[in-house]
């Protein structure tokens, strides 16, 4: 297995030069990548660990100059007690990421409509309806809530680590609103005193959160998965 990493590693500087560093993904999404790696190679590292990793590679996609490619210059970042840490997870997770970077699989990555439309799909799987461009309703006999996205924006993907498809991030914005099915003032009210509390929770009638998911093309379509 050591060869194996040591082979990957030198294959991937002398051989994938198109790889720049404003071509790396999201921070979040390679961050995501690594602790799943670590847990899967059962690596224990510490948060400070993972942070000083963090902040190398944002540098690499601010400063344009992959030095991350480089093991004995990503080590020189670390404290003497922990690069051997720092070694393990270069050896098990980070040549790697860097390797599957340069691979490209037999279908592009999914747009921004599409990653949008892949929502919808999943929602309507689970009993939501779809109103107009950007509403989604879910609702019993009683009551029901609309989620309308009132912003979307499609921030990066990248190759799945393990398995088919692409880890995707997105930033959505959600305006939530709960209506009543009782056809009455009474249960309107409260449904309205109901958002209203949502509202003062969420800080707003918005809420915003970036969310990341991965995305398999199928025949229908693409599918969102949640593993």
């Amino acid at each position: 297995m050591k060869y194996k990493k040591h082979w990957a590693h030198w294959v991937l500087i002398f051989t994938c030069p198109l790889l720049q560093a404003q071509d790396l993904p999201d921070t979040e999404v390679f961050l995501n990548s690594l602790t799943r790696c670590a847990i899967g190679s059962e690596i224990e590292v510490g948060v400070d660990l993972i942070g000083s990793i963090s902040d190398i590679y944002e540098g690499d996609r601010s400063d344009g100059y992959l030095t991350i490619k480089n093991e004995a210059k990503f080590l020189e970042h670390f404290p003497i007690e922990d690069r051997l840490k720092a070694y393990q997870l270069y050896q098990e997770c980070i040549v790697d990421y860097l390797d599957r970077l340069s691979y490209q699989p037999g279908y592009k990555e999914p747009t921004s409509d599409e990653i949008r439309q892949a929502i919808y799909n999943v929602t309507e799987s689970r009993g939501g309806v779809i109103r107009g461009d950007s509403e989604i309703i879910v609702e019993n006999p009683l009551a029901g809530m609309s989620a309308e996205i009132v912003e979307f924006e499609k921030l990066g993907c990248q190759i799945a680590d393990v398995g088919a498809g692409y880890f995707c991030n997105y930033l959505i914005t959600i305006r939530y609103k709960l209506f009543s099915n009782e056809r009455s003032s009474a249960g309107q009210a409260h449904a309205d005193a109901i958002t209203k509390l949502l509202n003062m929770m969420m800080g707003g009638e918005t809420t915003t959160s970036t969310q990341v998911r991965r995305f398999i093309k199928a025949d229908r379509g693409w599918l969102v998965s949640e593993a």
